[in-house]
Parts: C-alpha cells; structure tokens; sequence
C-alpha cells in the first residue's frame, strides 16, 4: 500500500480460501487468514470487502455493528432492501459508515449533488467484449462466441442489473444509488460488442433541475477479471488515500 496508500496500512486480510504462498506486497505483520473470527479480532478501521455480493451479506453487518467502517464495491448486493436497511440501522447505532465505492462510475459526486435540486433522471449504457459476459446469465441466453453485432443483452432497470449480472453490473447500482435517481428508476442496458475485445464502453445520461450532463467512459477490462474493469483498484486506492490524508479529494 505504499505511495498508492497513503498512510494507510494493511491489517488483515480475509481470504476465501487458503494460498499457497503470501502476497509479496502484503506486509510482514499483516495477518492473512480464512479465519473471520482471526479476522475480525485485529485491529483495524475499515474493511474493504473485494469479494462479492456474498460476502457483503456475511460480513457487512457485523463489521458495521462494531463501529468500523465497510467500503463496499459489490453494490449490487444492496439491490436487497432489508439488507440495505439492516446495514444503515447498524450503521446508525455504533457511528460506523457504509461507504459506497464509486468504482468505475465517474461523475458521482456531481450528480448527486446536482440530483438535489430535483427530478434526477439517469440512463446508463454498458458495452463489453462477448467474453466478458461469460459466466453470466447471457452466456446462456445469447452464443456469445459467434455474434458479429452488437447485440443488446439485457434492457431494464439497475436493481434487475445488477442482480442478475452481480459481476458485471454493480456499477448500475452504484449510478442509481449516487445519482439519487434509485434502483427502480434508472434505465440500464447491457450491450456485447463483438468488434472490440479491448474495451469498455459505458455512456451515461443523467439530468436534473439543476442541469444535465452526457459522457463516455472508455476504459480497459482487468487482465485477471475481464468482467470488471482495470480502473476499479485505483478507484479503491483513491477512497483509501481520502481517509489516510489530511485533504480529502471529492467531496
């Protein structure tokens, strides 16, 4: 976490399964584990959760509940009401906060504060190579190994979105939740794009009374991940550098 960091250090880490070696860049007294009770027994004051919708239902709460902090980048899991209720009443009772990872949705902290002067509207259009579908509901709806077009994958809102597409779709949620518009109002469409296998194109429409703003996003799929993008660690290094820093950029 060096330079990238901040000040910020790494306590712990909470794997799903055991590694045959330790991270290089993982610190000397680090403690790396499959043990949540290992886990939660250090020290620390925000936990960063990178593993998916699932573990944010297993770990959220109590993490919340003990007065941390969570950041959470698997937003779509907050598609669930009662669990995004849960969260906040936790939060509220020990002064923790859920913090919500803007990812790879730019422009969230104009468009929230615009959507405060009223009727927000936002529309968002996401393109990916075929194979970064893979592994998704479209796999088994639509021969992605043989489109020559782009093809329209899905059509509707960002809570269906991004629970239906968990890993491809949670910055859906994270439009409709930072653009105030919310889940069941935002419009969402999931594109495969046969003619271009390098990147990731998301076009975002947004307005409120305050103004409107148009922008495309071209970004590069993560080598390890094509599912997501090669910008959401940075992003995360970002919110990590703005609570490690006497400045905090964007708010």
């Amino acid at each position: 976490m060096d330079g990238l960091g901040g000040a910020a250090t790494v306590a712990a880490v909470l794997v799903q399964s055991e590694r045959p070696t330790r991270p290089a860049e993982l610190p000397p007294a680090a403690l790396l584990t499959t043990d949540p009770e290992a886990f939660f027994d250090v020290e620390w004051d925000v936990l960063i959760e990178g593993a998916g919708q699932p573990s944010v239902v297993a770990y959220a709460a109590r993490c919340l509940a003990a007065g941390r902090d969570f950041l959470i980048t698997s937003i779509g899991a907050l598609t669930d009401d009662v669990l995004h209720e849960q969260l906040l009443d936790e939060a509220t009772r020990s002064g923790s906060q859920l913090l919500l990872a803007s990812a790879a949705m730019p422009a969230i902290d104009w468009m929230s504060g615009a959507s405060l002067a009223g009727d927000p509207s936002a529309t968002m259009t996401m393109v990916k190579p075929p194979r970064s579908w893979l592994g998704t509901p479209a796999e088994h709806e639509f021969d992605l190994g043989v489109l020559t077009e782009r093809t329209v994958l899905f059509e509707g809102t960002a809570r269906v979105a991004a629970s239906k597409y968990p890993k491809n779709s949670n910055i859906a949620a994270m439009l409709a939740f930072g653009s105030r518009v919310g889940l069941d109002r935002t419009t969402v469409i999931l594109v495969a794009d046969p003619t271009d296998d390098d990147t990731v194109s998301i076009d975002v429409s947004f307005s409120s009374a305050a103004g409107s703003l148009d922008f495309t996003l071209r970004g590069v799929p993560s080598p390890e991940n094509p599912r997501t993008g090669m910008d959401v660690p940075f992003d995360v290094l970002k919110a990590i550098q703005n609570r490690a820093s006497p400045e905090h950029l964007g708010a």
